[in-house]
């Protein structure tokens, strides 16, 4: 396929950490409109917001309640009219804990997944430091894809909960979390272990 596109994104943030942030909000909007040929031309205008907040509910940081909620949308053409890489996608480390990576949303008849046009996110995480370098975490997170706009997609919402540790480093936190999906469907796994920096 041939796509060309013009990129544009806007941020606001008021957090006191790019890596590890314990106060403060952090807001990024993308918007961006492709075209190109896929399976025959197609125009589309791609746009997501990214929300999320720390609130400290101790002495000295130690103990942190983390929010993140994302929204994305396509405009002018339907999922399957668009490359596979402007698609949405949901599930995994970085999204819906308890979740096989990018398994949300519409699937093929061998359950692969094909992405959609509206992505909803949001994710609750008590996060408490114990060392300096140390911490654990308990988490729960919600998600879905759909393909149709005028879909509801909170009657696809799926949820996993689960729990994980922290290393806190110079360049960054090592994660490794722990989650069980709340609503799986039958092929899903009933454990995820996740590793991320």
């Amino acid at each position: 396929y041939v796509m060309y596109g013009l990129p544009l994104s806007l941020t606001y943030n008021t957090t006191n950490s790019l890596l590890d942030a314990t106060k403060g909000v952090r807001l990024m909007c993308s918007l961006a409109p492709y075209t190109g040929e896929f399976s025959g031309p197609f125009s589309v205008l791609r746009s997501r917001l990214d929300a999320h907040a720390f609130l400290s509910l101790a002495s000295e940081e130690r103990l942190l309640l983390a929010l993140r909620g994302a929204f994305g949308a396509e405009a002018g053409a339907t999922a399957a009219q668009v490359p596979p890489s402007v698609r949405f996608y949901s599930g995994g480390g970085g999204s819906v804990r308890g979740y096989a990576y990018q398994s949300l949303g519409p699937r093929d008849a061998d359950k692969k997944a094909l992405g959609g046009n509206v992505l909803t996110e949001t994710s609750a995480e008590l996060r408490w430091k114990i060392t300096p370098e140390w911490g654990v975490v308990a988490f729960l997170d919600g998600g879905t894809v759909v393909d149709e706009p005028l879909k509801n997609p909170n009657m696809d919402m799926r949820w996993g909960a689960g729990i994980g540790v922290r290393y806190y480093t110079a360049i960054g936190t090592v994660r490794f979390d722990l989650a069980t999906p709340l609503n799986p469907r039958d092929d899903d796994e009933p454990v995820q272990f996740y590793i991320s920096i």
